[in-house]
C-alpha cells in the first residue's frame, strides 16, 4: 500500500499545528544549513560557527525557547524519516 497525498498532507499539517512558525522555519533552516555546510566541509569552523550564531540570534529575536526549538527539530527529523519510509514502501 502506498502512502496517499492526503496522508502526507495530514502528517505535515500535524507538524505545522504542533510547532510555531518561527520554530518550524528555523528548525528546517538548521537541518538544511548543516547538511549544506557539511557537504562542503564547512560545518566545523568559522562559517559553521557564524551559522550557529545566526540561528541562536534568530531564535532569541523570535522569542523561541530552547526546549520549543529542540522539540521542533526532533519533530521535523521524525517527520522527514516517516515520509521517507512511507514513500519507500512498494505499491
Amino acid at each position: 500500500m502506498t502512502v496517499t497525498s492526503d496522508e502526507i498532507t495530514a502528517l505535515r499539517a500535524d507538524f505545522k499545528r504542533s510547532h510555531r512558525r518561527p520554530a518550524r522555519a528555523l528548525a528546517e533552516l538548521l537541518l538544511l544549513g548543516n547538511a549544506v555546510l557539511e557537504d562542503h566541509e564547512l560545518l566545523e569552523g568559522e562559517l559553521g560557527n557564524a551559522f550557529e550564531r545566526f540561528i541562536l540570534e534568530s531564535l532569541s529575536q523570535q522569542g523561541v525557547e530552547a526546549g520549543e526549538f529542540a522539540a521542533a527539530v526532533l519533530a521535523l527529523g521524525k517527520l522527514r524519516a516517516t515520509l521517507a519510509e512511507l514513500q519507500s514502501i512498494p505499491d
